[in-house]
């Protein structure tokens, strides 16, 4: 029961049935044995597994810190959650919602015979799929539900929302006809303080949370005496040196005299009696992904590792210790997990993994074999574009980006005016492909470079773009997908070989599940 308690809900119905459940009871049962392997192996005596206990360890107690040393000293009273909707009501708006049908049409006539046949009550479904042109509203019969914070859809919710429930119009937009019924409204409002209290304990106590633990580091620091031997280097740090790449094969003559020139011990905590050395901090270093190991080469970077992890690390344990709040937390449980997972990730990697090799001759026969479908990369065309809603507002647009020359400016006026909102902070910068955009995607590949055009898109919105790159339909070379052909393989050996082993498991141990336990016998089989 625990087992199935633990998988996630979305996943969780698939074992919640007599099947199901022996399936689980089997894993638990392997995973008993194959933990008795791996300590008859002696596997716990491994540097691999001592490492990631003694980590998780730490983990656990400063989690332990957080729930009770900051957590639960940030609760807040209801009156302060009251204080604080009342303050932000805003925040809590629901916009306003009106439901359409409609049926998108390219003249006049045509729209007043539609109107004519709605009115008359024929099914809205079949005049859809008979008259429409915008293909995409077939599949949902033309229903449209459009909030007032819908921008590009701003002009039809206008229209819309000033009828009537039930009414039906022509409303034209662009080159474009569209015969709209209304058929619900929904005024804006703001939520009520019990419908959103659990939003609102969010925003009041994880605002409180972060002033408990700025007080709470403080403390820390003074009740437990630290000391740190290196000067705080307070000046800014250049846009993207924090993120600079670092090799990692060997220093830099600048980062080796730096090394060089820390004291031998970096800080004391003396209530503990404990020491922060130069080797201690080597090999908090050499533990690091590599491409931040260069920015904590340098006195602002060196400090903020000191004071701000290590030594935050080493007062949050110290904490959890002193006032016991593992005592209060699954910690020996966790702990326990803990060793189990390792232990069984350890015994993987020598039974399974450390059994497993892909030859070269292997990587380059699936590459010949499978070239043709898996690594043939589609022709693509790299963009610059502004999305806008109607046609008339691409002509307005076309005319600005035109007469545009500093390519700052452009990003920025494509950042304000694109209906795009994640491409348009990105400068606009896109790629079609004949799969997704077919119809735009043949008319850009016939356009020159960089001269700036308009075309529609298949959502019904607009571009203006200019083609900055075209790029041929081509087979990726061997050298591009080996070492991702290299893991496949590896990973479908592996799978094989796993499956053997788990079955020998359940041999050796004699594992036996008693099936007759598991039929249904209400309540999910239990």
């Amino acid at each position: 029961d625990y087992a199935i308690e633990q998988i996630p809900p979305f996943n969780r119905a698939q074992f919640d049935n007599p099947e199901g459940r022996k399936q689980i009871a089997e894993r638990l049962a392997i995973e008993v044995a194959a933990l008795r392997l791996a300590e008859s192996m002696r596997l716990d005596t491994s540097k691999d597994v001592r490492e990631k206990v003694e980590l998780d360890k730490i983990n656990i107690l400063r989690q332990a810190y957080y729930q009770y040393g900051v957590r639960e000293k940030a609760k807040a009273k209801d009156q302060e959650l009251l204080a604080y909707y009342n303050a932000n009501k805003s925040q809590y708006r629901v916009p306003a919602r009106v439901d359409i049908r409609r049926i998108v049409l390219k003249d006049s006539a045509k729209a007043e015979e539609v109107l004519k046949y709605v009115k008359e009550g024929k099914n809205i479904d079949s005049l859809v799929k008979e008259f429409s042109v915008e293909k995409a509203d077939v599949e949902t019969g033309g229903r449209l539900s459009i909030y007032d914070t819908y921008e590009s859809l701003r002009d039809i919710f206008n229209a819309a929302y000033e009828k009537d429930t039930g009414s039906v119009f022509i409303y034209k937009r662009d080159t474009l006809w569209m015969v709209i019924k209304v058929e619900s409204k929904e005024k804006d409002r703001i939520r009520s303080f019990e419908e959103v209290k659990t939003m609102v304990r969010g925003a009041v106590e994880g605002q409180k949370e972060r002033e408990v633990f700025e007080s709470e580091k403080k403390r820390l620091r003074e009740f437990y005496g630290v000391k740190i031997f290196l000067k705080e280097d307070t000046t800014e740090v250049r846009k993207g040196e924090e993120e600079k790449e670092y090799e990692g094969k060997v220093l830099t003559e600048e980062e080796k005299n730096f090394l060089k020139a820390l004291p031998e011990t970096l800080a004391v905590i003396q209530k503990i009696n404990k020491a922060i050395t130069k080797a201690d901090f080597e090999d908090r270093l050499n533990k690091m992904p590599a491409r931040y190991r260069s920015y904590y080469l340098s006195p602002k970077g060196a400090y903020q590792l000191v004071n701000d992890i290590m030594v935050q690390e080493i007062l949050e344990v110290s904490e959890a210790e002193f006032r016991r709040y593992y005592l209060h937390y699954p910690f020996f449980k966790r702990l326990r997990d803990s060793y189990r997972d390792a232990m069984l990730l350890r015994l993987y990697d020598v039974i399974v993994k450390g059994k497993v090799s892909v030859s070269d001759d292997e990587i380059k026969e699936y590459y010949e074999k499978n070239k043709d479908k898996e690594f043939k990369e589609m022709a693509r065309i790299r963009v610059q574009r502004v999305v806008v809603p109607t046609r008339d507002s691409a002509r307005k647009v076309l005319a600005k980006v035109s007469s545009i020359k500093n390519e700052n400016k452009l990003r920025e006026f494509i950042r304000k005016t694109s209906a795009y909102k994640g491409e348009g902070m990105a400068g606009g910068f896109a790629f079609l492909t004949p799969d997704k955009e077919p119809d735009l995607f043949k008319e850009a590949w016939k356009k020159p470079l960089k001269v700036w055009s308009i075309g529609k898109l298949n959502d019904g919105n607009w571009a203006v773009y200019r083609v900055l790159e075209k790029i041929n339909e081509k087979i990726k070379p061997f050298d591009e997908v080996k070492s991702y052909i290299r893991e496949k393989l590896r990973y479908e050996k592996e799978k094989a070989l796993y499956e053997q082993v788990l079955e020998q498991i359940k041999k050796d141990y004699r594992i036996v599940v008693f099936e007759e336990k598991f039929k249904e016998e209400g309540n999910g089989g239990r």
